[in-house]
């Protein structure tokens, strides 16, 4: 991943992101009107991009329709959406296969199913300098269980220490102003 993709949010595995899409969050929406303007319209569809594992899929970023009567203050919902047959609903219940078994076996129709902790993946989407291109990185359980278990056997020192936690930047500085 080049260092310009910036971080844009980060979404739990759960049955929507391996079947349907995505609810954008709130601060991620306000982005993507920068970035995306004709996306401001409620009801409008764009066609963008997710790149996961170097392979580009083609998704629907769409601004849900709603009545303003009915919901005036309702936010505007944003959604990466596609198709349950898509490529990028297969690739994902590919790459998160635990998570799409244990989801498949414990769902109950019309009740949302959350993880264990212990069982909990992630995608982490990021910006590119291409306005309709997003990254989408993959947290597997199996990791974060691999990162809590290395650093058990230190002490909050140690680690803050091991990730240079009291490192001083040469660049940084403190700029005094006066004022009123």
């Amino acid at each position: 991943m080049s260092s310009n993709n910036l971080y844009a949010f980060k979404k739990v595995v759960d049955w929507s992101l391996l079947t349907d899409g995505i609810t954008l969050t709130n601060a991620f929406r306000e982005m993507i009107y920068e970035l995306l303007p004709s996306t401001r319209e409620k009801g409008s569809s764009q066609k963008v991009h997710i790149v996961l594992d170097h392979t580009k899929y083609e998704v629907n970023l769409n601004n849900v329709g709603f009545s303003e009567t009915d919901y005036p203050d309702h936010k505007d919902i944003l959604q990466f959406r596609y198709s349950r047959k898509s490529k990028m609903a297969f690739e994902f219940q590919n790459v998160f296969k635990s998570s799409y078994a244990y989801i498949l076996q414990n769902r109950t129709k019309g009740k949302y199913l959350v993880l264990p902790e212990n069982l909990k993946e992630y995608v982490v989407f990021y910006f590119t300098s291409q306005p309709d291109t997003f990254i989408a990185e993959c947290i597997f359980a199996s990791d974060i269980a691999e990162e809590q278990n290395s650093i058990q056997q230190y002490n909050e020192t140690q680690v803050e220490e091991y990730l240079n936690y009291y490192m001083a930047d040469q660049n940084s500085g403190i700029i005094n102003k006066l004022g009123n």
